[in-house]
């Protein structure tokens, strides 16, 4: 396909997973002194969600969906971010009034059982939750896979969580059902896992705030938010009313945030930079770059420094 459109063709973007399969196969995929018909490989790209670099030409062909370098402290090099916006897909579900929701329901950010169980490094302990649906009248509720019944070590199911039925799991939902009950809710709950997940943006332009937990901090500087790790850093530099940032294990604090955020809702939320006009800016600029200079000042560099492989250009 790429042999009849090759000028036409500013960039292929390809999964992480096939990047260097087809950096590997020299004879049929990339171009090469065997495969001179193929593209180059400065003009393939991966998709990859996190901050690393996934393609053999380093950071700048790896696309990110996360600005990263503004989210952490020491940044390194970085992947190119093309941010997406969630706007699509969450216009297909009505915003449903506050006033109408499931008064004192909190959708859990958990896509398996497991993650609210001491298997993984949780944010808050069964108990919290128990304790904060008898302070705040909070019943929280998910959509999950059951994956605590099929392990030889004992993780602790539902039922077991608190003592107490505080949790109700709705089990796996396709995205219509998961967007309409999310909707209904008056807040969503990270436990801590799973990190930079779209749910949170979703959340928010359906009108229900955030509870984003911060899993570690820099002891010396608690407050500077660069040094905060958390389960969704694209998010932890807002403020309440939309996401309410709360230490792990911190049960007042969690209750106080439950607290605040169903009493003060919000309207659809998108965050900045994260807009299909603004999202569409990205990826023109993406597509406008001079990726063939990059690439020979890249090859120039590896042929001087004798590091790296070399490649077609």
């Amino acid at each position: 396909m790429y042999r009849l459109f090759t000028t036409s063709v500013p960039a292929i973007i390809m999964s992480d997973e096939h990047i260097f399969d087809c950096w590997e196969d020299q004879a049929h995929c990339v171009k090469s002194p065997q495969n001179p018909l193929g593209p180059p490989i400065w003009k393939i790209f991966t998709f990859h969600f996190w901050p690393t670099a996934a393609h053999p030409l380093g950071h700048p062909w790896t696309i990110s969906p996360e600005d990263y370098a503004s989210q952490i402290m020491k940044a390194t090099d970085e992947n190119t971010y093309i941010p997406y916006s969630v706007e699509p897909s969450c216009d297909l579900q009505p915003l449903i009034p506050p006033t109408k929701r499931d008064q004192g329901r909190v959708w859990t950010l958990a896509k398996r059982l497991s993650y609210l169980t001491p298997h993984y490094e949780r944010a808050w302990p069964a108990s919290y939750l128990a304790s904060v649906s008898r302070n705040t009248g909070a019943h929280f509720m998910l959509g999950a896979e059951n994956d605590t019944a099929f392990t030889t070590e004992h993780i602790p199911s539902i039922d077991e969580l608190g003592g107490e039925r505080v949790v109700q799991n709705l089990g796996l939902l396709d995205r219509p059902q998961f967007m309409e009950e999310m909707a209904k809710s008056m807040v969503l709950l990270g436990v801590g896992r799973p990190a930079i997940s779209p749910t949170p943006y979703q959340a928010l332009c359906l009108g229900v705030p955030f509870i984003n937990p911060i899993m570690d901090w820099d002891i010396d500087d608690p407050e500077e938010r660069k040094g905060w790790w958390t389960q969704h850093d694209g998010l932890k530099f807002l403020d309440p009313p939309f996401v309410y940032n709360v230490r792990k294990d911190d049960e007042s604090g969690l209750t106080k945030a439950i607290t605040l955020a169903m009493q003060n809702p919000i309207p659809r939320y998108i965050p900045p930079g994260r807009s299909l006009p603004e999202a569409a800016v990205h990826m023109d600029a993406f597509l406008r770059r001079d990726w063939r200079s990059e690439a020979e000042a890249l090859l120039a560099e590896r042929i001087r420094t004798k590091q790296g492989e070399r490649f077609t250009l």
